[in-house]
């Protein structure tokens, strides 16, 4: 269970023994309160100007990869927004609908250079930043998460099929076109139980570079964070942790056709978010009754959990650029993004690129 030290930077630790294997422990709530509070807010609007300007649900948000724009899913029409960094709205687009263009139940999104992917159930649309409808096609998926990563265009994590009927869970896209399947899965009874149940489970998470993939498994039992290299997309390091298949419930496969579900107790761990720092994998991950959010570094054999004094949940991070924040999905007023320039940020954390 992710209950141990919270920790961050070796290079003021603070005074007193700690336990063997542990890491001495500096508490940075306080600057990440300060860099947080002075951050860029994007969606924070009680009355917005326009309806692109607030948030009903973010579903989804990625920085592109020049960091100079963050495009946004929201749960409501017009789906997708398009943000400058400074906070002013760009484009937004993809309205409710079933022609070109439209979208019914967009699930997730991903941004190359100057493209977007939006995915449906079973279906995939092409867009450009400025909002130009591309292409529409069929995918075979239901796709949980997207991301860009290791030389291909996009990465889809959902269950699907291939022509044989093995489950694939990870697929590369080159704009709607497969390519082979990078993560199989249907190994487990959890995993074959979560593929029946998929529309009730809490999404799979998934983060890219041009360097690592890192995929959290929730299926799993119990479940696991895989780190993935580039360009090969073999697997380096698989990381077991206390995540849940959902976040206010524990969902345990106790026979053929039964399922066990509890609520989840005080102390119990469940990731939030997964992004990469630099090449460093990061879970954001909350712990019932704890205030605010931990960043967990991984591998966990140099695990470095940051205290962040918010629930904001860590997105994406650009070098050079910014690091992305989302708020909890019960925000109060309104949802909404925080913009924290990335080398302060990495500074703060101790979360420095290797």
């Amino acid at each position: 269970m992710l209950l141990g030290v919270l920790a961050c930077d070796d290079r003021t630790a603070s005074q007193g023994s700690a336990a063997p294997g542990d890491r001495e422990v500096v508490d940075v709530s306080a600057s990440m309160a300060r860099l947080l509070d002075s951050a860029v807010r994007i969606g924070a609007v009680i009355n917005p100007a326009s309806e692109g300007e607030g948030f009903t649900r973010i579903r989804d948000a990625h920085l592109t990869p020049d960091g100079r724009f963050v495009v946004v899913l929201d749960q409501a029409p017009p789906y997708v927004r398009v943000f400058r960094t400074s906070g002013s709205l760009e484009a937004a687009f993809v309205p409710h609908g079933e022609g070109p263009g439209e979208a019914e139940y967009p699930l997730a999104i991903a941004v190359s250079d100057d493209r977007i992917l939006v995915l449906h159930p079973g279906r995939a649309s092409l867009f450009t930043l400025g909002g130009e409808f591309l292409d529409t096609g069929a995918i075979g998926f239901w796709p949980h998460a997207a991301a860009r990563g290791c030389g291909a265009d996009f990465l889809v994590y959902g269950p699907g099929t291939d022509a044989d009927g093995t489950l694939v869970w990870l697929r590369a896209l080159r704009g709607l076109d497969a390519g082979p399947p990078l993560l199989l899965g249907g190994d487990t009874e959890a995993e074959r139980y979560s593929y029946g149940m998929r529309q009730f489970i809490g999404p799979r998470e998934l983060a890219g570079s041009d360097d690592v993939i890192v995929v959290h498994r929730a299926a799993r039992e119990p479940a696991e964070t895989l780190t993935m290299s580039c360009p090969d997309n073999r697997t380096v390091a698989t990381d077991t942790l206390p995540g849940l298949v959902h976040q206010r419930h524990m969902y345990t496969r106790t026979g053929p056709g039964t399922v066990f579900v509890r609520g989840r107790e005080a102390g119990e761990p469940a990731v939030s978010g997964v992004a990469v720092v630099g090449r460093i994998p990061v879970l954001s991950v909350d712990v019932l009754g704890e205030p605010g959010m931990r960043l967990v570094r991984l591998p966990l054999g140099t695990r470095v959990d940051t205290p962040i004094p918010t629930a904001h949940v860590l997105l994406d991070a650009r070098p050079g650029s910014f690091a992305l924040f989302r708020s909890p999905s019960n925000a109060q007023p309104v949802p909404h993004l925080l913009l924290v320039d990335y080398d302060a940020f990495v500074r703060t954390t101790g979360l420095e690129p290797r």
